[in-house]
């Protein structure tokens, strides 16, 4: 999608406004994203309003695993596992560039429950449920071959370690990748837009909204509208209806990115807190770097919980120093942190009960529908974001059926794949062509690319290839090179340096200033397709440093 103009802008709002469309949509995340794409691919007309950026929210601050939940065994939770590895295995067919196989090592130690046996027993009833399509197999280590294959791992007291697989993801790109898809079905896309009033108009609704980088303010008609607006549903559904209560007990999920130089992995290693709350956390081998996570604390205002503390970032690191003691980290290593606020439904008897641990709330969606024009779906997870998607269209399907609009075809979710997907082979194959296709571009890259942007990482090395100075590296990230960041503005909605480094690249999370030193290269691709003035790119600048480049203290 190629980057538009403020008149644009405002012209395509503007022509929105005098139709009535079957669909809007509020919130850009993995929901709305996916339910734009779903309603469009079944022919319907759709609008998506996302007041920022999309994945901006809980779907950039993930895990950014795509997983069945092997703890929720333990809970008794069989068919959200069930769904979830079912989701886990089509999404490797969908998107096999933004969902990869991970190994997973769960240690155990003398006297720890779960006994090593009942870990084992508990991965094979998870390879059960998937039909045993998994993406990788599972086994179990004795305590010396463990010490081998993680020498870092703490090794007084451990007994050994049941293993299996799940898939590590780019989450903010499967979002992205899902919206412009979404956009290829025929759905209007509106990111920067806010919903500022909804109220009754015959049998639909009529949204007034804002978009931030035109300014332009509009009345849209819908006759269903959708609110996917992740932790902040509440805060939607007291525009829509103001005397219907909140749905949400929100929980906070923070993240430390260390260097590889401090704890290098060769599998993500499931670990237990040892601060009394036995949660479970992760620390994953991302690249060229290591993160840890999740905490789980409760959060009841969503823009609260979009910044990782001091508190959050001691407590991660006491669980890795216990399993990992050799490592002797400390807060000086972090180079990143990042948190997000889970949209967890709380059932109404637990609302107010501060004894359920935020870890015990169900992580599955709920779905409802007001007056016959409004649906609401939150919770869920990011690995059955596909079904979610389906469920909220199916029930929009119904209300939009009693107006007399029906579905102009089939949707094919299941079967689509995503715009990287489409026609891949491999990504080393496609890595092995473009590296044949241009010869004087570094091959390293274009295998980096492929990797990471599948078939779309041809349109970036075609603007390489056509401009040397676009092969050239951005400053202060050794990975990242300017043709990137001409697509992600050009072809990618990106209209910010946190809208490139946050979430189009990740750079942020993986240089030592946080992207401060790529900050100007991106201001001036920003200030060449329009979105900033000349005189807005030194402020820009500071901007971004000021609010993305500090670590808590």
């Amino acid at each position: 999608m190629e980057a538009l103009s403020t008149s644009e802008i405002q012209q395509r709002l503007l022509n929105q406004s005098k139709t009535t469309i079957d669909i809007a949509i509020i919130g850009g995340g993995i929901a709305g994203v996916g339910i734009a794409r779903d309603a469009a691919l079944r022919g319907y007309g759709v609008a998506l309003l996302e007041r920022g950026d999309f994945a901006s929210g809980t779907s950039s601050r993930s895990s950014r695993l795509i997983h069945g939940g092997l703890r929720y065994l333990e809970h008794g939770r069989l068919g959200l596992v069930h769904e979830s590895v079912t989701e886990r295995w089509r999404l490797m067919k969908l998107a096999p560039h933004l969902v990869a196989p991970l190994p997973f090592v769960f240690p155990i130690y003398a006297g720890e429950r779960p006994r090593l046996g009942t870990i084992k027993v508990g991965t094979w009833l998870y390879s059960m449920m998937a039909a045993f399509r998994t993406p990788g197999p599972r086994g179990s280590y004795r305590a010396a071959a463990l010490g081998n294959l993680e020498p870092s791992l703490r090794q007084a007291g451990l007994v050994g370690a049941a293993s299996y697989y799940d898939c590590a993801t780019n989450d903010a790109r499967l979002t992205l990748e899902t919206a412009i898809d979404a956009a290829q079905c025929g759905a209007q896309l509106f990111p920067r837009t806010t919903v500022t009033g909804m109220s009754k108009e015959g049998t639909g609704t009529a949204l007034e909204v804002r978009e931030s980088i035109s300014g332009s303010s509009a009345i849209l008609h819908a006759r269903v509208v959708i609110v996917a607006a992740g932790p902040w549903t509440d805060e939607v559904l007291g525009i829509a209806r103001p005397q219907t209560p909140g749905w949400l007990r929100p929980t906070k999920g923070a993240h430390i990115v260390l260097p590889q130089s401090k704890l290098k992995l060769n599998h993500a290693i499931v670990m237990k807190s040892i601060q009394g709350d036995h949660r479970v956390t992760f620390a994953v081998p991302w690249i060229t770097h290591t993160y840890i996570g999740t905490t789980d604390t409760d959060c009841p205002n969503p823009d609260d919980g979009l910044t990782a503390t001091q508190h959050d970032v001691d407590y991660l690191l006491n669980i890795a120093n216990h399993y990992f003691p050799e490592a002797d980290l400390a807060p000086r290593d972090v180079v990143s942190t990042w948190a997000g606020v889970r949209p967890l439904v709380a059932p109404h008897d637990e609302v107010a009960r501060e004894d359920v641990d935020p870890s015990d709330v169900s992580r599955e969606e709920r779905l409802l529908t007001y007056d016959n024009r409004l649906v609401v779906v939150a919770g869920g997870k990011l690995t059955t974001f596909r079904v979610m998607a389906k469920k909220t269209t199916d029930k929009a399907a119904k209300l939009l059926a009693l107006q007399g609009i029906v579905a102009r075809r089939g949707g094919a979710t299941k079967t689509r794949r995503l715009p990287g997907a489409e026609g891949l082979d491999s990504c080393a194959a496609l890595g092995h062509r473009l590296a044949s296709d241009h010869p004087t571009l570094p091959s390293d890259w274009l295998y980096y690319l492929a990797n990471r942007y599948g078939v779309r990482a041809t349109a970036i090395a075609n603007l390489a290839a056509q401009d040397r100075n676009l092969a050239e590296m951005v400053p202060g990230c050794t990975t990242l090179r300017m043709a990137e960041l001409h697509f992600h503005v050009r072809d990618e909605f990106a209209t910010t340096i946190e809208d490139v480094l946050l979430r189009r690249t990740y750079a942020h999370f993986r240089t030592a200033d946080n992207g401060s030193a790529a900050a100007e290269a991106v201001a001036n691709v920003l200030q060449q397709h329009g979105f900033l003035a000349q005189s807005e790119v030194s402020s820009a600048m500071d901007n971004y440093r000021r609010r993305f480049t500090s670590l808590p203290s």
